[in-house]
């Protein structure tokens, strides 16, 4: 279902950040001393949820993270009389060197520290899929409604769903408004990622947003395919080898 998106002007209130990565120099970008304004456009939908992100003015090294970056983030949604509405909104991104004339030594010593760029797209997969505890299996019910649930889970496991879901046990679908308040509540932080050419497992601490603050230790796989890093489930695989229990004849 196609949203009415406006251009974002007078009268609304500006989105105010909730929850997602932030926006942090690439190691390349670094290494390359890249500094000045990067302006992109996206949809912040009436639900929050950042979308459609386009380049209006790119950066060296900086344009496909911030891009990334910017659709793992979470807004209170612009209203306007109070009302939540989808707007398309431009956000102006300053990047500027650490003390603005570093010397080399102080660059590489800045590059340590970065997450490397190959690493980039896991880490920020798995925390969004993190926010809607989507750890043993994607519950595409979950994700919000205009993400395309393909570009963050290996399209295998999305055709086993589609094919064999009766097979799988998934826990039941939530709310939208218990999926919204888990988004502002939950902190899903990335502990460690273990990475080889093809495969990238990422540790994660989650914390529940409730007065316990219960925490728990989880982990997502990810693989390379042709068209970037994808959450692997393992569903035909699983199956494959300890077959699913069928649902229970009527």
């Amino acid at each position: 279902m196609s949203i009415n998106v406006l251009p974002f002007g007078a009268g609304m209130s500006r989105p105010e950040f909730v929850s997602g990565p932030r926006i942090f120099y690439t190691k390349e970008a670094l290494e390359d001393r890249i500094e000045g304004l990067l302006i992109a456009k996206c949809t912040i939908t009436y639900e929050g949820d950042v979308t459609n992100c386009r380049l209006l003015k790119n950066l060296p090294h900086m344009g496909e993270a911030v891009l990334l970056t910017l659709e793992q983030q979470r807004y209170k949604p612009v209203t306007i009389n109070g009302k939540p509405v989808s707007v398309d909104y431009t956000f102006n991104i300053r990047l500027s060197l650490p003390g603005g004339e570093v010397l080399a030594d102080k660059i590489q010593s800045a590059v340590s520290k970065v997450v490397v760029r190959e690493e980039l797209e896991p880490r920020q997969k798995a925390v969004w899929l993190c926010q809607f505890d989507m750890f043993e299996a994607p519950v595409v019910a979950r994700m919000p409604k205009n993400v395309d649930p393909s570009f963050y889970i290996r399209r295998q496991d999305l055709d086993f769903l589609q094919k064999d879901s009766p097979q799988v046990l998934l826990p039941e679908p939530e709310r939208p408004e218990w999926r919204d308040a888990r988004a502002l509540n939950d902190l899903c932080e990335v502990t460690a990622v273990v990475k080889s050419k093809d495969l990238a497992i990422v540790h994660l601490k989650m914390e529940r947003g409730n007065a316990a603050r219960d925490v728990s230790l989880k982990s997502l796989r990810f693989v390379s395919t042709p068209e970037g890093w994808r959450a692997d489930y393992q569903l035909p695989e699983r199956n494959a080898q300890t077959p699913m229990a069928a649902p229970p004849a009527h």
